[in-house]
């Protein structure tokens, strides 16, 4: 996981198996073809990124690539990454994020 498409790019050349995440700050940035050109198996908008173009995860699934959002602190935001479908979040607040997201499922809400 990296914000350097060549790091990302070197990891891939030397364990092709391994997961890798480029993240990204723009939406634009990772829509465009810096994360094929690299291999990246998913890509990580910030929230607010997300939040300007939540089609992005729909755009990467397309492409094969899974979703990582990170600094995810707030209920209604981590409710938001869910509805999108997001596949991992990064948060300060882990055991309550994944509280809140056990008890979500639980009562088959989205709250």
């Amino acid at each position: 996981m990296s914000f350097s498409a060549a790091a990302v790019w070197r990891i891939r050349r030397a364990a092709p198996l391994l997961p890798t995440v480029l993240l990204g700050k723009t939406p634009r940035y990772l829509t465009s073809s810096a994360a094929t050109a690299v291999g990246a198996t998913a890509v990580g908008p910030s929230l607010p990124a997300l939040k300007e173009y939540p089609q992005l995860v729909d755009r990467s699934a397309a492409q094969g690539r899974a979703v990582y959002c990170w600094n995810v602190d707030e209920y209604e935001d981590i409710d938001f990454c869910r509805e999108v479908g997001v596949a991992w979040i990064g948060t300060h607040h882990p055991g309550r994020t994944k509280a809140w997201l056990e008890d979500g499922r639980a009562n088959g809400t989205t709250r």
